[in-house]
């Protein structure tokens, strides 16, 4: 694999951000959107609570949708060393990647028009699908000449 460095260094950060999604509930501690892990998460995740999967009744970090794209990337990032021969010059990965974020446009625009609601898991496994594909578009690029 090219570039060892860097892949353990994402993989740090993949699990660091992952970790940190979780909120207050892996220390058993109270909800405070104040403390600095909810405030990383707050230009990019809308962290609200009835869209969150709650840990000792505490809301995560991130809403289960960027959860599950954290999960994703993670869960995809640890199969790159594979991924790599399954994605070399083939069209699947953007496939892949066009019909997630489809996904992603069905889901909210079908919940904005009051054609039906996700579930905190449909969010969370269309979110695992989309971080998947993200990493599989550039699995590639980890691969020897």
């Amino acid at each position: 694999m090219r570039y060892k460095l860097l892949y353990f260094s994402i993989l740090a950060g993949l699990i660091f951000l992952f970790v940190i999604s979780l909120g207050n509930g892996i220390w058993d501690r109270h909800l405070d959107y104040s403390d600095w892990n909810y405030r990383v998460f707050y230009g990019i995740c809308h962290q609200m609570q009835d869209r969150s999967f709650h840990i000792y009744d505490v809301p995560m970090a991130v809403n289960t949708r960027c959860f599950g794209i954290f999960s994703g990337l993670l869960a995809a990032w640890l199969m790159v060393p594979y991924l790599t021969n399954v994605t070399r010059e083939k069209r699947w990965p953007g496939l892949l990647l066009s019909i997630s974020v489809a996904l992603q446009v069905i889901d909210y625009s079908a919940g904005q028009l009051s054609i039906w609601n996700s579930s905190n898991f449909s969010r969370f496994f269309l979110g695992i699908i989309l971080g998947v594909a993200l990493v599989c578009m550039i699995a590639d690029q980890f691969n020897k000449k």
